[in-house]
């Protein structure tokens, strides 16, 4: 229902445009986010993981392109590992890329509640001619030149909340693409922390397989010498050389695993497997020995509820599929349109017969506008129905959501348990296994005992050693994926001695 009001200043139409404007919309629009420009109005953070190999923060570096890194020639700590493992993969550039272009999308969302503006500029070249039977005085034959310019300004004052509910949604998606990149950076970080805790494992398997190989020497050069001195029959020095020859045969294939192991890591660091291999920080002598206590079920379950970005995610998904539909719903409702046009044109003026006159047209039109959808063929009942069933699904997709985390937590916070329980016991193993071996050695150069045993005992040991290293392993993996599931991943592994 537009009325006009043509031919009037453009001074007092402008101060129509704001008064008008900002009168309407105090009155008739509900509360919204400041009409601010959506580049300022967006603020995001670039991921304090995502950063050189320096760790100088990603001012100024171009994020489009992964970090170029060299190995290091110092020993390289889990945190270190995982730094430059997350500045090279590109799966977390991507999900980066996501939050961005999710939040231009928000910025879409945003413009909605700003007026439109638009300016038109023609050049004509105009010519008409005319011939009337009978009546030549009639003829005609004009041509011209003329422009125009037109501006031309809608806004829209009042749409029952459709902007609004579309702006919601779009900083729904734009936290749930957050939380989004954050799972992607805790599951990268995992990956690469379980291959830095087997890269751990391969190193220790070596060096205590040197130590058996060692432990075997020593064995073969006792029985050799009984059987120099004539104390021991030929058999033990064999017996103890083929358990040498077995620990230096264990020994190639844990160094096998080592390199095996060290490649990965730097495989998933952005770096070449076949440079000079990784040198790793060693854990402490005391890993696995604190007596921090584990904490309980419940508090490990309603952090997760609170901070896991899985849940979180989904939470935000439900939320802006909730606010799509409403928007969806709220699109089928009036609104109410500013509209304002100017226009100025130099076309002549002429008339049946008579020569074109130079002419100067000029035209204001301010106008109020209803839009009353009425009958749309029931698409936007369609619309609605799909809006509303995509809301559904992402509620069921929060509450499957939930379950997986309660499930991984229930699994960690258990695996957690067993694995240090393991270690403290495979520690007291190999500390009995280490006296035992010891006073096998002693009884058999005192010829008290045969071979046999000493053989027995270095098996016992080489079997504890392994063991503890497998329950060590165990212990630092299960600590990290119970971090996971809880969704306190990075906090645990700035803190590499603490408990998740």
């Amino acid at each position: 229902m537009p009325f006009g009001c043509p031919k009037h200043s453009r001074k007092h139409v402008f101060v129509a445009i704001l008064g008008f404007g900002m009168g309407v919309g105090a009155w008739a629009q509900t509360p919204t986010p400041p009409l601010s420009p959506p580049s300022a109005a967006i603020d995001l953070t670039q991921p304090p993981l995502l950063v050189d190999a320096s760790g100088v923060t990603s001012q100024g570096q171009n994020l489009g392109e992964p970090c170029r890194l060299q190995t290091p020639d110092h020993p390289v700590r889990l945190f270190d590992a995982i730094r430059d493992a997350l500045c090279t993969d590109p799966k977390t550039r991507q999900a980066w890329a996501a939050v961005q272009v999710q939040a231009a999308q928000l910025g879409q969302a945003r413009a909605a509640y700003w007026p439109k503006l638009d300016a038109a500029l023609q050049f004509n070249r105009d010519h008409a001619a005319s011939t009337v039977t009978g009546q030549p005085q009639f003829d005609s034959n004009v041509g011209s030149q003329f422009r125009t310019q037109a501006l031309s300004l809608s806004w829209v004052l009042y749409d029952f909340g459709a902007r609004t509910a579309a702006a919601h949604s779009a900083e729904q998606l734009l936290l749930a693409s957050r939380y989004s990149l954050d799972d992607t950076l805790q599951t990268a970080l995992l990956k690469t922390a379980k291959d830095y805790e087997a890269a751990l494992a391969a190193s220790a398997g070596l060096d205590a397989a040197r130590d058996t190989a060692r432990t075997a020497q020593e064995s073969l050069g006792i029985a050799r010498a009984r059987v120099q001195q004539g104390v021991a029959a030929i058999s033990d020095a064999l017996q103890a050389q083929t358990a040498y020859a077995q620990a230096a045969a264990d020994e190639t294939h844990a160094k096998g695993t080592w390199q095996t192991a060290i490649g990965a890591l730097a495989i998933d660091m952005g770096l070449d497997p076949e440079a000079a291999p990784l040198q790793l920080q060693p854990l402490p002598a005391a890993a696995g020995e604190s007596s921090v206590a584990i904490g309980s079920l419940h508090a490990f379950l309603d952090d997760a509820k609170r901070i896991n970005p899985k849940i979180n995610a989904a939470r935000a998904q439900h939320l802006a599929a909730l606010a799509h539909a409403k928007a969806v719903r709220d699109a089928g409702l009036p609104s109410l349109h500013f509209t304002w046009k100017y226009s100025r044109n130099t076309q002549p003026v002429t008339g049946l017969g008579l020569p074109s006159f130079p002419a100067d047209a000029q035209d204001n039109f301010v106008g109020i506008e209803l839009d009353i959808p009425l009958f749309d063929g029931f698409d936007q009942d369609w619309k609605m129905r799909e809006a509303q069933a995509q809301a559904r699904e992402q509620g069921q997709a929060l509450i499957d959501a939930r379950r997986q985390v309660m499930h991984g937590v229930w699994s960690g916070f258990e695996g957690y348990k067993t694995a240090t329980a393991d270690l403290g016991s495979t520690r007291t193993v190999l500390a009995v296994a280490q006296q035992s071996l010891a006073a096998a050695q002693k009884r058999y150069q005192l010829g008290v005992t045969s071979i046999l045993e000493v053989l027995h005992a270095q098996q016992a040991l080489a079997k504890a050693r392994q063991q503890q290293i497998q329950a060590l392993t165990d212990w630092l993996v299960a600590r990290l994926q119970l971090a996971y599931a809880v969704g306190s991943l990075g906090q645990s592994v700035e803190t590499q001695g603490s408990v998740p």
